[in-house]
């Protein structure tokens, strides 16, 4: 009876190993093999940003100091921008609104009608809306928004 047991044991336990691998995996999307180093791209500011006298360079050291804070090498591919995962930041201002965003892009593929198709595409994001006159506001919000973003890329890469 005990032989039984065991096998019928085995057996449930051999069909769930065997769909779980059948299964897809439901992830964040900030999943990396070396999430230490990441390179990132800040978007050509708007000319709503030039008129506040907010600058791609303190944009660029503020996300190199967090992201440095958070123990990860910053890259801007300024180099040779490669096929790696990277983070895109974008500020846009208009009169008085301004919109910061955030995301995390990789190399997506997708199929349709037996076609396969690949692109850099979003598979995470956050951002900040409001207004102000104020470009201090601006990498205030932009602060906020790395805080988000490096939470969840540390919890999804820190096991």
């Amino acid at each position: 009876m005990a032989d039984r047991i065991f096998i019928c044991a085995l057996l449930v336990q051999c069909i769930g190993i065997s769909t779980a691998f059948g299964q897809p995996v439901l992830a964040s999307g900030l999943e990396v093999e070396n999430y230490r180093e990441l390179e990132y791209l800040i978007e050509n500011l708007s000319d709503g940003a030039k008129k506040l006298r907010l600058t791609e360079n303190r944009l660029q050291n503020k996300v190199e100091l967090r992201l440095r804070q958070a123990g990860i090498k910053p890259s801007d591919g300024s180099q040779s921008f490669s096929a790696n995962p990277y983070l895109y930041v974008q500020a846009n201002i208009g009169g008085r609104g301004f919109n910061v965003s955030v995301q995390f892009k990789r190399w997506m593929s997708y199929q349709v009608g037996g076609r396969t198709f690949k692109k850099f595409a979003a598979t995470w994001d956050t951002g900040v809306t409001g207004t102000t006159n104020d470009a201090d506001y601006v990498v205030g919000a932009l602060d906020d928004a790395l805080d988000i973003f490096l939470n969840a890329y540390l919890k999804a890469n820190q096991k």
